[in-house]
């Protein structure tokens, strides 16, 4: 709720909070919801991990007591926001911005073609280095989420569930078998 609250009253603090493309716009504008399932938010930003580790921690402090309590399990899906969704988003303002202060690189693209011209820019020259700086980041939060788990119980475990991580996006298409 304090995402979508955050994105209605709108201005720069929204920058890099939904996943932006090429053509400038939100990933849900260009992939509809699936059921109401769909990437949302930005994984990347840390408005959007602060408010993942605070439901995170609302849920832990209520049932970390519990004897039955052994963990937590995130589902990755390409239709949630616990995943990246292909290489492609990300483009915004503050996503590149940050990718350039960890790389100490700069990527020339400004004005209103700039998500287009950073997409080119970094396949042609980055691609790797995106990938790995984006996967490092997205790791690094889930060293966070492990973290406030056993702060609340040591002996408890955080489990990435995979079983629909090809679910939605562009891996489903590409993955599922068409006839020619």
């Amino acid at each position: 709720p304090e995402l979508e609250e955050l994105l209605r009253r709108g201005g720069p603090q929204t920058v890099g909070v939904r996943w932006i493309g090429r053509e400038g716009v939100p990933l849900t504008e260009v992939r509809p919801s699936n059921r109401g399932m769909a990437p949302y938010y930005n994984v990347l930003h840390p408005r959007v991990q602060e408010a993942i580790l605070r439901a995170i921690g609302e849920l832990v402090s209520r049932y970390a007591h519990h004897p039955s309590f052994a963990g937590l399990s995130l589902q990755l899906s390409g239709n949630g926001y616990a995943q990246l969704p292909d290489p492609r988003w990300g483009l915004d303002d503050a996503t590149i911005g940050a990718f350039e202060a960890d790389e100490r690189i700069k990527i020339p693209a400004q004005g209103t073609d700039r998500y287009a011209a950073r997409a080119d820019f970094i396949e042609s020259r980055y691609q790797t280095q995106w990938l790995a700086w984006r996967a490092a980041r997205l790791a690094a939060f889930y060293g966070r989420v492990e973290a406030e788990l056993k702060a609340a119980r040591p002996d408890a475990r955080l489990y990435l569930a995979g079983a629909n991580i090809f679910v939605g996006g562009e891996l489903e298409r590409q993955l599922k078998p068409t006839l020619p």
